[in-house]
């Protein structure tokens, strides 16, 4: 189980399964579960909103025990806890797939990781930020 925590210090247990996956298509009209869904993988990359929904989704059984709606839970995600979140949720994505499937698309995320880490610190070096001094 992949999990994290918001930023109110509440652990949120993120797992993706066939009941996210219907609430996730009945809710915002996306099947997380076609690997061919580039609406889906675009989504992702570029609509934090949609990502907020898909994690609150993603977690809704626990936001209903709590009594938390969407907007309350979009509340707490924000800053580093935003990183925390999508990779429980990416983890458990790729948990979610057959062992076949999950060996290629963990092998995917190997051969992106570097390649992301080289475009962010070219990023950071436009900006002119010093990765040893942001991090404290």
């Amino acid at each position: 189980m992949h999990s994290f925590k918001d930023n109110k210090g509440v652990e949120w247990v993120v797992e993706v399964n066939m009941a996210t996956v219907k609430r996730v298509k009945n809710a915002l009209g996306i099947n997380i579960a076609d690997l061919d869904n580039r609406e889906f993988m675009q989504k992702l990359k570029d609509d934090i909103i949609f990502l907020i929904d898909l994690l609150y989704l993603t977690c809704k059984e626990q936001a209903d025990k709590r009594a938390i709606t969407d907007e309350a839970f979009a509340s707490l995600i924000f800053g580093d806890v935003l990183e925390q979140a999508v990779s429980a949720f990416l983890e458990s994505y790729v948990d979610f797939f057959p062992a076949g499937t999950r060996q290629r698309l963990r092998a995917a995320q190997n051969l992106m990781s570097p390649v992301i880490e080289k475009a962010l610190a070219a990023i950071d070096q436009k900006l002119g930020i010093n990765q040893s001094s942001t991090a404290t």
